[in-house]
């Protein structure tokens, strides 16, 4: 099963290197759009005080507000551009898939398609040949995306305290551990 994983991926990565380098750019891009959601609205909140502590209104005070809705108009766009790269990657490894069913199916004796077991898996596969690519999608785009979160959620965290991360950390240290040895 993972031999076949690895081939479906690799087959993907391989049919469209172009769209699939795009789309780990794409998911970057996006993981620093929230990580500047999050600076910007640290910023703001920071500008707010100092001009709620000193009295003083100008207009640098709404920089950092207009870079915080900045960021949340391209942040909450993501989606649609995401959908659109993954069908650009994936299209053609479907096309190889189901090309080579067409050609599997070509080499079956006729006779077979009289054959119920037979015809359900035929039919099974042919509907889910655009399935195949589903696998790497998973493991590139939301595997890897989650990482690009993890990391800029602890810049994020580092930013506005370390102590702070220093306790998730611990904590998240100490549920692990609770999960693993304690709790089996």
């Amino acid at each position: 099963m993972i031999k076949r994983i690895s081939r479906f991926c690799k087959l993907t990565f391989m049919s469209s290197p172009l769209y699939f380098s795009l789309n780990i750019i794409a998911m970057l891009g996006f993981s620093l759009v929230q990580l500047g959601i999050q600076y910007s609205f640290k910023f703001a909140t920071d500008t707010i005080i100092s001009v709620q502590n000193n009295g003083a209104f100008c207009f640098s005070v709404t920089i950092p507000i207009i870079l915080f809705f900045i960021f949340i108009i391209l942040g909450g766009n993501t989606n649609n551009i995401t959908s659109m790269i993954i069908a650009l990657y994936t299209n053609k490894a479907k096309k190889i898939f189901a090309k080579a069913f067409m050609h599997a199916s070509y080499q079956q004796k006729q006779d077979q398609y009289y054959n119920n077991e037979f015809l359900d898996d035929y039919y099974f596969v042919r509907n889910s040949v655009g399935k195949t690519t589903e696998i790497s999608v998973t493991i590139f785009n939301h595997l890897i995306y989650a990482l690009f979160t993890l990391i800029t959620s602890i810049v994020a965290i580092s930013l506005f305290n370390i102590v702070l991360l220093i306790f998730i950390i611990i904590s998240s240290l100490l549920m692990v551990f609770l999960n693993r040895y304690i709790v089996r």
